[in-house]
């Protein structure tokens, strides 16, 4: 059957016609529909860097954080990233033009990585540190506010209650609802022992990293054991050597002993701290995810060379570059349009190719190796394009679907065994304190770490406890929840 590759002709074929189709007619169409799709997403790639490149120059403009940073080393190697990536991205309309651009891209997007990578380790700290003055602060503003309230078993009850139908009102929506539990346990006096927190930690893991790869489970205890420590990875206090020094300064200093007016002082210096970090790692991931947008870019145009700017964005952008930033407005208003334009052309592409592909299923043998690489080629350039979180390059390209050597459970035991050692041997050498806000924090980033309701509840429980837990904590605690909640006690209890 001869075809007339036209989208609305496409479009109005029925399934009876559709199963009529030849194999080579098939595999003609399924080309034609995935090279449609990755034009679309090239020239969207273009438009996304356009905009990428906009943000940053504005928020340099506001605070230009890479100046301002004290490690020589990093400094330099982030201003070297910033540059070369601007230059790119200022000639836009060329970099489509050159086939071999992807590895300079690459190279650039994996040296941006390490940067963010290296910087994690301290914002980490410092959030630690944070939480404990917080903790120190709460404590003694307590003491006073509570000294002569009362607390009774029914107002506990009622917390109890209230947390209850709070966290179960939307227990259909899985996101949500994890969300929740994560919350409340990261806002709850963290009072189990250690080996049951262990117990919890390896039947967790146990759940939600069986029958997935050897890959995937590293990835993840990896980043457990980061978030759980960063001054164990193995680039604590060898980069960023400023922040090293600032971030231990803060960890020395004795907190026990402050009153509220220098723990208020020092408060406001890890926040400070701690904004000035995150402020810098939102830069570099923004840069990182300009560079994924310049990697889809390259490896489309490795395919084909059908995609461009439109002519008036183009002049605009142009215009732009000439110091003429009042155009930013009117760029991102116009892009913003075809962007829409774009998504919508791509959704209807994809259901019919969806249309398309249901019939494929059917018959075996039919994608031949030349389409296999070109779909593989697409899923390649997808991974890159929908990145937003800017994850290294190993786990951006992961596919759980792909990797179908699950590994075996001796593996994963094995593993968590070692990483159950791991967190003991890091909280034998911590204060009581910092220990139970540690073990509280990786508690809480884990999915769904209690199997049953009744031990969530065991949970609450136990955390509320007047003979464990002091009267002012949690009555502390119990403001919070209720903000949480955004329920009517809230004034209540702050009256």
């Amino acid at each position: 059957m001869a075809i007339n590759f036209n989208i609305e002709d496409l479009k109005n074929l029925e399934k009876a016609e559709i199963e009529k189709l030849s194999n080579e007619d098939l595999t003609q169409i399924i080309s034609y529909l995935n090279n449609r799709q990755i034009e679309k997403v090239g020239t969207m790639s273009l438009y996304d860097a356009i905009l990428g490149y906009i943000d940053i120059k504005e928020l340099l403009e506001e605070n230009n954080i890479i100046e301002n940073i004290q490690s020589e080393s990093e400094k330099k190697l982030l201003m070297d990233n910033y540059k070369m990536l601007i230059k790119t991205v200022e000639n836009i309309d060329e970099i489509k033009r050159k086939i071999d651009d992807t590895e300079y891209v690459r190279n650039l997007r994996i040296s941006l990585n390490d940067l963010s990578n290296n910087l994690e380790p301290y914002i980490v700290e410092v959030s630690y540190v944070e939480e404990i003055v917080d903790y120190y602060l709460t404590k003694n503003l307590a003491e006073k506010e509570f000294k002569n309230e009362s607390l009774d078993q029914g107002r506990l009850n009622k917390l109890i209650i209230d947390i209850t139908s709070y966290v179960t009102e939307d227990i259909e929506d899985y996101y949500i609802f994890n969300e929740k539990i994560s919350t409340i346990i990261e806002m709850l006096p963290f009072r189990i022992t250690k080996e049951r927190f262990f117990e919890i930690v390896e039947s967790t893991l146990n759940r939600c990293l069986s029958n997935v790869s050897k890959t995937y489970i590293d990835y993840e205890i990896k980043s457990y054991k980061k978030a759980f420590n960063g001054a164990m990875e193995s680039s604590y206090g060898i980069a960023y050597d400023d922040y090293f020094r600032r971030v231990q300064e803060l960890k020395y200093e004795k907190l026990k002993e402050k009153d509220i007016d220098e723990l208020s002082e020092i408060s406001q210096k890890t926040k400070e701290l701690y904004a000035e970090m995150e402020g810098l790692n939102f830069i570099i991931k923004n840069m990182g995810i300009l560079t994924n947008k310049l990697m889809a870019v390259s490896l489309i145009n490795s395919n084909i060379d059908n995609f461009e700017i439109d002519e008036n964005i183009l002049m605009i952008w142009k215009k732009y570059l000439k110091s003429d930033k009042s155009k930013s407005i009117e760029l991102r208003k116009i892009i913003d349009k075809e962007l829409s334009i774009l998504q919508k052309d791509i959704f209807e592409t994809n259901e019919l190719l969806e249309k398309i592909s249901y019939e494929a299923i059917d018959r075996p043998n039919l994608i031949d190796d030349k389409l296999n690489d070109e779909l593989l080629l697409t899923k390649k350039i997808l991974s890159y394009y929908n990145d937003l979180s800017f994850l290294s390059e190993d786990m951006l390209l992961y596919d759980e679907f792909d990797d179908i050597e699950i590994a075996e459970k001796n593996y994963l035991d094995e593993v968590l065994k070692n990483f159950t050692q791991y967190l003991n041997r890091n909280i034998s050498t911590m204060t009581n304190l910092e220990r139970k806000i540690r073990m509280r924090r990786l508690l809480s980033s884990m999915e769904f770490p209690f199997e049953k309701p009744e031990d969530f509840m065991d949970y609450i429980e136990i955390s509320l406890d007047p003979r464990i837990t002091s009267k002012e904590e949690i009555l502390a605690s119990m403001i919070n929840l209720y903000y949480l909640m955004n329920m009517d006690e809230l004034d209540e209890y702050e009256d």
